[in-house]
C-alpha cells in the first residue's frame, strides 16, 4: 500500500509539474506570436507612412507647384490647387493633417485651416530630412489639445536635389496606432502590449496603458529598475522575460524590437492569470490522487480480506485434518491392548487409557490433575522416590 501511495503522489506531482511548464509554454507561445504579430504589423505601418510622404515629395506635382509657389507665394489660384491636393492626401491616407514646410520649419500651406505649431519633435525630424534621409517618423508627440501625433517627414528637392521645402503628413495615433497596440486577440483579464522607447536614463511610455489612465508619454521608470520588462526591452533584452511590471506586478512577457524604429514592444500578462489555470491543475491532480488513493486503499483492503479468507479456509481445513488425526490416534490408543500414558513437556498427565487405567489403578479423573507418574507406578517401580516425596512437600515427586 505504501508502495502504491508513493507511486500515485509521485505521478500525481509529475504529471502537474509537466503539465504547469506545458500551460506557462503555451502562455509564452501566446505572448511570442501577439508581440511578433503587432510588432510587425507597427513596423509595416511606419513603413506606409514613410513611403506616403516619399511618394509625394518624389512627384512631379509637388517639385513644379512647390518651386513655382515659393518664386510667386501671392499666386492664389496656385495655393488653392496646393491646399487641394493636400487636402486630397489628407482624405485619401486618413491622415490628420497635411502641410508644407519651409526648410525652416514654417508653415507655407495646410489641410486644415488652423494646423497648429510645429511641434519640436517635428523639427526634430526635418533636421533629418535636411541632413540628407529620404523620409523620417517624428516621434510621439501631444499637442496643445491632448491628441497625439506622429509626423511622417521629407523633402522635397529642386532640380539640384537641394530641399526647397518639407512636406508633413500627421497622423493621429488614436486612430489606427494605440487601438492596434491596445487590442488582444484572445480573452485576458491581466494581458496588454506596451510601446516603450529609451529617453534618457529612462524609459518612456508611448501609449496608453490598460492598468493606468494617462500614461501615454507621461510614464516614465528609470533604467536602474532592472526587474521590469520596459526596461529590460530597451536595453536589447528579447524574447522571454518574467518580471515585475509598472504596477509592481509579477508578470509573463514577450519582448520584441520594432524593426526600423526606436520603439520597443513589450506584450505582458500576470503571472496569477497564468496561476489561475495551474491552480485549477493543482485542484484536478490533488482529487485525482486521492481518489486514486481510495480506489488502491479498496482494492488492497479487498485483496487483503481476500488473502485473509484463502488463509483461515487452510487453517480451518488444517485443524479438520489435525483433529481427525487426533480423534484417530486417540481411538487407536484407547482401543490397544497396551497401556499408554501421555504428558506434556512440565509432566501433566494429558491422557491415560482404559487399559493403563487398569493396570494402574489410577482413575483418568485423578490421573488429569497429577504432575508426573501413578502412585501405584511409584510404589513399585520408585520406592526411592516415594521417600523423597513424603519427606519433601516442596520437591516435586
Amino acid at each position: 500500500m505504501a508502495v502504491i501511495v508513493v507511486g500515485v503522489v509521485a505521478g500525481g506531482y509529475g504529471f502537474y509539474r509537466v503539465s504547469a511548464q506545458r500551460i506557462r509554454l503555451v502562455k509564452y507561445n501566446e505572448l511570442a506570436a501577439i508581440g511578433e504579430l503587432k510588432a510587425g504589423q507597427i513596423a509595416q505601418w511606419r513603413q506606409d507612412k514613410l513611403n506616403d510622404a516619399y511618394r509625394d515629395v518624389q512627384s512631379l506635382f509637388f517639385r513644379k507647384s512647390t518651386e513655382a509657389l515659393l518664386k510667386d507665394s501671392g499666386d492664389l489660384a496656385l495655393r488653392d490647387d496646393f491646399i487641394q491636393r493636400l487636402k486630397l492626401e489628407q482624405k485619401a491616407e486618413g491622415y490628420s493633417d497635411a502641410l508644407l514646410l519651409d526648410p525652416d520649419g514654417r508653415i507655407l500651406l495646410a489641410a486644415k485651416d488652423d494646423p497648429g505649431p510645429v511641434d519640436a519633435a517635428t523639427m526634430t525630424a526635418v533636421a533629418q530630412v535636411l541632413e540628407g534621409k529620404q523620409a523620417v517618423l517624428s516621434d510621439l508627440f501631444r499637442s496643445p489639445d491632448g491628441t497625439m501625433y506622429i509626423d511622417a517627414v521629407a523633402s522635397v528637392a529642386d532640380a539640384n536635389n537641394q530641399p526647397i521645402a518639407i512636406v508633413v503628413l500627421r497622423s493621429d495615433a488614436a486612430e489606427f496606432l494605440y487601438p492596434l497596440i491596445q487590442s488582444w486577440p484572445i480573452p485576458s483579464q491581466s494581458a496588454e502590449t506596451l510601446l516603450v522607447q529609451k529617453e534618457g536614463d529612462d524609459v518612456l511610455f508611448l501609449n496608453e496603458l490598460r492598468h493606468q489612465a494617462g500614461a501615454a508619454l507621461s510614464l516614465r521608470i528609470p533604467l536602474t529598475q532592472s526587474d521590469a520588462p520596459a526596461v529590460q526591452a530597451v536595453l536589447g533584452k528579447q524574447r522571454l522575460f518574467e518580471g515585475k511590471d509598472y504596477r509592481g506586478v509579477e508578470v509573463l512577457a514577450d519582448l520584441e524590437p520594432v524593426p526600423g524604429s526606436p520603439w520597443f514592444m513589450v506584450a505582458k500578462v500576470d503571472v496569477t492569470e497564468i496561476l489561475t489555470e495551474v491552480n485549477y491543475l493543482v485542484w484536478i491532480c490533488t482529487v485525482s490522487v486521492a481518489l486514486l488513493i481510495l480506489l488502491a486503499t479498496a482494492v488492497v483492503a479487498f485483496l487483503y480480506r481476500q488473502r485473509q479468507v484463502r488463509i483461515y479456509r487452510v487453517l480451518y481445513a488444517s485443524e479438520r485434518e489435525k483433529h481427525k488425526a487426533q480423534e484417530l490416534l486417540r481411538a487407536t490408543l484407547i482401543g490397544i491392548g497396551d497401556g499408554v500414558i501421555s504428558t506434556d513437556e512440565r509432566g501433566h498427565v494429558v491422557f491415560i487409557n482404559p487399559v493403563a487405567q487398569t493396570l494402574t489403578g489410577w482413575p483418568h479423573t485423578e490421573a488429569q490433575f497429577s504432575h508426573g507418574i501413578c502412585p501405584a507406578c511409584v510404589k513399585e517401580f520408585y520406592p526411592q522416590l516415594e521417600k523423597d516425596a513424603a519427606g519433601s512437600k516442596e520437591k516435586d515427586p
